[in-house]
C-alpha cells in the first residue's frame, strides 16, 4: 500500500466511524476510539516512513490496528 492510499484512508476513517478489521481469521467491525501516527524520526534524527494505526472497540476490547487493515463501513 502507497502512501497516497494510506492518506485516503486516513481521510474517510475518523472517530466514531464503523470500520471492518481485514486480515481476521472471522469478520470483525469495531468503533474507531483513535487514530494515532507513529514517530517519524529515528533517534538520531533520519527519517522514517510513519505508521499510523486505528484504535477500535471490537467484540474482544479495545485494539489497535495498522490503518491499512482497515476498511470503512460507509
Amino acid at each position: 500500500m502507497n502512501q497516497a492510499n494510506i492518506d485516503s484512508l486516513t481521510a474517510r476513517i475518523k472517530v466514531g466511524s464503523l470500520v471492518q478489521i481485514l486480515f481476521q481469521a472471522e469478520p470483525i467491525f469495531g468503533l474507531v476510539v483513535a487514530v494515532t501516527k507513529a514517530e517519524n524520526k529515528y533517534r538520531d534524527g533520519r527519517k522514517k516512513r510513519a505508521m499510523t494505526f486505528v484504535t477500535a472497540q471490537t467484540p474482544a476490547g479495545l485494539k489497535k490496528y495498522p490503518i491499512f487493515w482497515c476498511d470503512p463501513i460507509e
